[in-house]
């Protein structure tokens, strides 16, 4: 059955507000708002590891499951997670490594280690951030590789799910986590995912600063009309004499 993946990032306000990329952040007040109309309308909230023990199991993923994903892992991630504790839900958390290491703004291990004991789910998002499938092949392993030792060794346990920083990959790319031992892969394509199997590649709607309730749910359902604007506007941005600055350069 085709199920939804939503991507956030950040938020712009709380006690940790994201202003460097405006247009990928949500207020708190909205983001309750999001989980509360979700939930209202039959949607069970989850993670990529409720994904994951689905297909482990062998069983289909229901479409009543929208999974919740978080890129980056900005400071902000603990305002989130309180509003997800708060709604009974909860999400998965995509951390680019150096981001974490080298930044105030950004998770640090024991604040990663206090949303793990709350019952949250966690996956790489690359070291540098940079597009993976625009790297050499032994640059794009190491960033696979070394993102997931650093955060295992945060938690403890193995570390099944990444995300695909700027959303860019290609068959080398997912070759090369599959034999690392990643079992989902995010990426950033806008439409309903049908997986039915592992490894997996999950597809994910981005969650824009404008986006209403409603529209949310619109899109957890699979909107045919938001589908097909997405596609159309990506296939505009793909066009080589498009000069249009993306989510893909570092912060």
């Amino acid at each position: 059955m085709p199920f939804a993946c939503l991507m956030y990032h950040s938020l712009s306000d709380g006690r940790f507000p994201d202003g460097q990329y405006p247009k990928y952040t949500t207020t708190r007040e909205l983001f309750a708002e999001h989980l509360r109309l979700l939930m209202y309308g039959g949607f069970r909230l989850g993670t990529f590891g409720d994904i994951l023990r689905k297909l482990e199991s062998g069983k289909q993923v229901s479409d009543q499951l929208c999974a919740l994903s978080f890129d980056d892992g900005h400071k902000s991630s603990l305002d989130l997670a309180e509003s997800m504790i708060q709604a009974g839900v909860r999400g998965t958390f995509f951390l680019t490594m150096n981001y974490c290491r080298e930044r105030e703004d950004f998770l640090k291990p024991d604040e990663i280690r206090r949303l793990a004991k709350d019952d949250f789910d966690f996956g790489t998002h690359g070291v540098t951030h940079r597009a993976l499938s625009r790297m050499p092949p032994a640059e794009m392993r190491a960033e696979l590789r070394d993102s997931k030792a650093w955060l295992e060794d945060i938690l403890g346990k193995p570390v099944k799910s990444m995300s695909l920083p700027a959303g860019l990959g290609n068959e080398a790319v997912f070759e090369t986590a599959k034999e690392l031992g990643y079992q989902l892969i995010g990426n950033s394509v806008e439409k309903m995912n049908s997986a039915e199997k592992i490894p997996a590649v999950i597809n994910r709607f981005v969650i824009l600063n404008s986006y209403s309730g409603e529209l949310v749910c619109k899109i957890a359902r699979g909107s045919a009309v938001y589908c097909a604007a997405r596609r159309l506007r990506a296939a505009v941005l793909a066009l080589p004499k498009r000069l249009l600055r993306s989510y893909d350069a570092t912060r």
